[in-house]
């Protein structure tokens, strides 16, 4: 197969990394997919063994990278050596596809760095600093993955029993999902989440055990003896109960051994003990009665250590890549008033962004002409909005604890007065100005709530947002008759559109647009919750004000920069109405 220019590049190239040794260099027959291969004898490695490095060129190189392979395979005896060869690249890692050369010389870099941890004169406390980095990967090499998904229902506080129930034991032996927690009543209060009936205990089945390990065990599972392999790395205090845990749990045929790893952070694996009497593709069922069910037992006790996908529901897990912050934010309470296209979303916002409870005020029910831009879809259809987003919520992040109050701000009595004593932040995003004005009387009292008030002008080319502090603060002189004196945009009939019911009307505006303004007013309520601001302020997005006049609108805001399609801006409050 005759090779192009650019693989007769990257193979003078590799030659060249090599230097003299490439005398040594063979050239091999390439196999489907590569233009060229090559394979170099390695000296020892560390056990004494004798392998070869072999080098495969794809033809669509350099837009492909090198494929580096080692035989005999020195899986889990290697690190970073994985099933389909060395693994150059962590996750999120790019190969160099510049030129030819560049991409030999990156991929030859790091091979011989990973080659170097294995060689016989390698230092071992490195070598096994690097298989403890990624131990998970080399042991589900070595596993078999069970068809069942675990569901841990928040992070143990210490090592100990878990108790274990089938997701959905209605299903039967269909339902491969199980739950498990340290306790019968974060499994229930799990559950209630999705309106489940809630079951009182009775024998619920402690399958399982979590375990705090103080070492990382070696990358090689054993093919017999799981638990004497596993015991001398876990925290000495708990290896009683864990003992105790094994015999007590032994004749289950299904057993769950969740391991949390010594590293920063939280890092879990999950270890399946399945009899070897029963087949693996039928689901064991786990009820609230199991230790008395003959059908989960078995009578032999030898056990696959096969490796079941975990999920956590634990804030720790749930919200990890959104930052530092999000611990500060587990403990604070907002109020939200208005579930609408506005405050929909910005309610999942902050309830994906970590913010502890949510409380959510609104009599509106959810129409069909909602669908097109409210976070809601057609399962909530005629569903009080607050209580089909509170559902939605508890479905879908199961960190926030959500409380639905199905009626306007001003008729909310002692439910809604409880909530707001221990607000941290109220958000009206009502365009109602009979809930605005009231919740800014409220403010005008000394509420020690900080309050956001934020709205869309029509068509949502301009939102606003006007953050107070705790305190005394009120601005209802800056509204007229509820509309803001200080708008940007001007148009027919203020923007409201009329519809065909006693005083029904709407004020339009694009999803995409009221995205924007959402998500300007989520950040200012997590940045007030994470310290409260010191003045009032007004916050304005802007954007798209070609669109604007096509729809009809005039426009009196601030010029947007050259080259800019959207502007935020921070300023006080319009002095002249204070």
């Amino acid at each position: 197969m005759a090779v192009g220019p650019a693989i007769q590049r990257g193979v003078q190239q590799l030659r060249r990394c090599f230097g003299d040794a490439a005398l040594y260099l063979e050239e091999t027959k390439a196999v489907g997919g590569e233009a060229a291969a090559f394979c170099f004898a390695l000296p020892p490695d560390y056990l004494g063994i004798k392998r070869r490095l072999r080098i495969g060129f794809p033809t669509a190189f350099p837009y492909l990278p090198l494929d580096f392979s080692i035989t005999p395979s020195p899986r889990v005896d290697w690190p970073h050596c994985m099933e389909g060869g060395l693994c150059l690249y962590t996750d999120g890692e790019q190969p160099v596809t510049s030129t030819p050369e560049a991409a030999v010389d990156e991929a030859i870099e790091k091979a011989f760095a990973l080659i170097r941890f294995s060689l016989a004169e390698a230092d071992q406390g490195r070598r096994d600093a690097e298989f403890s980095r990624e131990i998970r990967s080399y042991w589900m090499m070595q596993q078999a993955v069970t068809p069942y998904r675990l569901t841990l229902v928040g992070v143990p506080a210490c090592s100990g029993p878990l108790y274990v129930v089938s997701d959905r034991s209605d299903l039967q032996r269909r339902n491969f999902r199980y739950v498990a927690a340290s306790s019968y009543e974060e499994i229930s209060s799990f559950e209630q989440r999705f309106d489940r009936r809630v079951l009182s205990q009775r024998s619920t089945a402690q399958a399982g055990f979590f375990a705090r390990l103080s070492s990382s065990p070696p990358p090689r599972l054993p093919a017999a003896d799981f638990i004497p392999w596993l015991i001398p790395h876990m925290v000495e205090e708990d290896v009683p109960a864990f003992m105790r845990w094994t015999k007590d749990s032994v004749d289950l045929a299904s057993r769950w051994l969740v391991v949390s790893l010594p590293v920063e952070g939280l890092a879990i694996h999950t270890f399946h003990l399945r009899s070897s009497e029963i087949d693996r593709r039928r689901a064991r069922v786990y009820g609230r009665r199991s230790t008395r069910r003959a059908s989960i037992q078995a009578s032999n006790r030898s056990y696959a250590a096969e490796f079941t996908p975990t999920d956590v529901m634990d804030p720790i897990v749930i919200h990890h890549r959104a930052g530092p912050g999000v611990q500060a934010l587990m403990g604070k309470r907002t109020v939200l008033v208005g579930a609408g296209s506005l405050g929909g979303e910005t309610a999942v916002l902050l309830a994906r962004s970590g913010v502890g409870h949510l409380t959510l005020v609104d009599a509106d029910r959810f129409e069909d002409v909602n669908i097109g831009r409210h976070v809601l879809g057609t399962q909530a259809l005629g569903e009080i909005k607050v209580q089909a987003l509170r559902a939605r919520i508890l479905r879908d992040v199961p960190s926030v604890s959500v409380t639905a109050i199905p009626c306007p701000v001003q008729a909310g009595g002692a439910a809604l007065k409880s909530e707001l004593e221990r607000a941290d932040v109220v958000i009206v995003t009502t365009a109602n100005w009979p809930s605005e004005e009231y919740l800014w009387s409220l403010k005008s009292a000394g509420a020690n709530w900080s309050l956001i008030h934020a709205w869309s002008e029509p068509h949502g080319f301009v939102g606003h947002a006007l953050v107070a502090p705790s305190g005394s603060y009120d601005a209802r002189r800056l509204f007229d008759r509820g509309r803001f004196t200080s708008r940007f945009s001007n148009w027919p009939n203020n923007g409201v559109y009329a519809l065909p019911a006693c005083g029904a009307s709407y004020i339009p505006g694009a999803p995409v647009a009221l995205s924007r303004i959402a998500g300007m007013t989520a950040q200012l309520a997590l940045a007030t919750l994470m310290g409260q601001p010191a003045n009032p302020r007004w916050h304005s997005t802007v954007g798209n004000l070609d669109q604007l006049f096509k729809y009809g609108g005039s426009y009196e805001g601030p010029g947007l920069p050259e080259g800019a399609h959207f502007l935020e801006r921070e300023m006080p409050w319009p002095e002249a109405m204070v």
